[in-house]
């Protein structure tokens, strides 16, 4: 699709987080919406970049109080993970880890129950 205009991504957008911005707005054409829950996305992207950084300074473990405990950024960085997952999941966009369709739960059922019900009829 030569000569797309793809819109900016969200300032401060980490750079791994941008090169995906333009990789699907480059290959997909979003509606409104979806458009505004793909920016979120590569908001959650960034966020991960940034405690992933943080965990790579700090390490995984901290002092805390009461001796050594897992760092903080650690717990922040699993849910923020999953939070990624389940929004690539919904808007069926490409894994940025491995630019395979990443399909819900939901999606992934209903299609094992369709070929199943084809299977047999």
């Amino acid at each position: 699709m030569s000569g797309k205009r793809i819109p900016r991504a969200p300032a401060d957008t980490s750079d791994r987080a941008k090169a995906y911005w333009k990789l699907v707005l480059s290959e997909y054409e979003l509606n409104s919406d979806e458009l505004l829950l793909f920016r979120e996305t590569v908001r959650v992207m960034t966020l991960i970049d940034q405690l992933a950084e943080i965990l790579a300074v700090d390490g995984l473990i901290a002092d805390g109080k009461s001796g050594p405990k897992i760092h903080p950024a650690e717990p922040a960085l699993r849910a923020n993970r999953g939070l990624l997952s389940r929004l690539v999941a919904q808007l069926a966009l490409p894994a940025p880890e491995t630019g395979q369709v990443v399909r819900s739960g939901v999606s992934f059922r209903a299609q094992h129950a369709a070929e199943a019900r084809w299977r047999h009829a």
